[in-house]
C-alpha cells in the first residue's frame, strides 16, 4: 500500500510538471480569460455525457462522465486532428473552493490513456487479481477507491495518432509525432477544452 501511495504521488507530480510546461498563449478555455481563436465546426459530434456516483472515504461523488473529440487546429485555423478524451466532472462543487482539473495521458510513443484512466486515477478501474496480477479476459470494471475525483477533475486525453485520435493526413500525424507537435496539440487541447 505504500509503494502505491508512492506511485500516486510521483505521477501526480509529473503530470503537474507537465502541465505546467503549456505556454501562457495557450491556456483558457472553460472560465478562462482569453478568447478562443477557434470554434468546432458544425459537423463535430457534440460530447456524449452520462450521469453516475461513488462512495470515496464514506463520501458519495456524484458526478457527469463526458467522452468527446475535439477538433486541433493549426496556427491558421486548419483541423490537423481530433483529439479523444473522457472526462469526469464532479456535479454541485462547493462554490466557495475554486476546483481544480487534471489532465492526464500516458507517456509515448504511441501510447494512449487508458493505463492511467482505468489502470489509476478514474473512478473506475480495471479489477485485479488478490496478487495484483492482471485476470484474464474478460475483465471486469470496479470502483476504484483511489480515484483522484475527490480532489479534482479529470480529464484524460489521447495523444493524436493514439487511442481514437486521429490526425487528418500523414503529414499532420507525422508532426504531431515531434516532440514540439505534440506539445502543441496539448497545449490546444487544454485551451479548448
Amino acid at each position: 500500500m505504500q509503494r502505491k501511495k508512492h506511485l500516486h504521488w510521483w505521477l501526480g507530480l509529473a503530470v503537474a510538471a507537465a502541465l505546467t510546461a503549456i505556454p501562457a498563449a495557450a491556456q483558457g478555455g472553460r472560465g478562462g480569460t482569453q478568447p478562443y481563436a477557434y470554434e468546432p465546426a458544425a459537423s463535430d459530434p457534440p460530447p456524449v455525457k452520462t450521469q453516475h456516483s461513488i462512495t470515496v472515504n464514506g463520501k458519495t461523488l456524484s458526478y457527469t462522465a463526458e467522452v468527446g473529440k475535439i477538433p486541433i487546429p493549426d496556427a491558421s485555423g486548419k483541423t490537423t486532428g481530433h483529439m479523444f478524451y473522457v472526462a469526469y466532472i464532479l456535479n454541485h462543487p462547493d462554490p466557495g473552493h475554486p476546483r481544480p482539473v487534471t489532465f492526464s495521458y500516458n507517456g509515448g510513443p504511441g501510447s494512449d490513456s487508458v493505463y492511467v484512466h482505468l489502470g489509476g486515477f478514474g473512478p473506475r478501474r480495471v479489477e485485479l487479481n488478490a496478487d495484483g496480477s492482471n485476470p484474464a479476459p474478460p475483465y471486469r470494471l470496479v470502483d476504484n477507491a483511489d480515484t483522484w475525483l475527490d480532489a479534482s477533475d479529470l480529464v484524460f486525453v489521447d495523444a493524436v495518432g493514439t487511442g481514437y485520435s486521429r490526425a487528418t493526413s500523414r503529414q499532420d500525424l507525422m508532426k504531431a509525432a515531434t516532440a514540439q507537435g505534440d506539445m502543441d496539440c496539448f497545449a490546444q487541447f487544454g485551451r479548448l477544452w
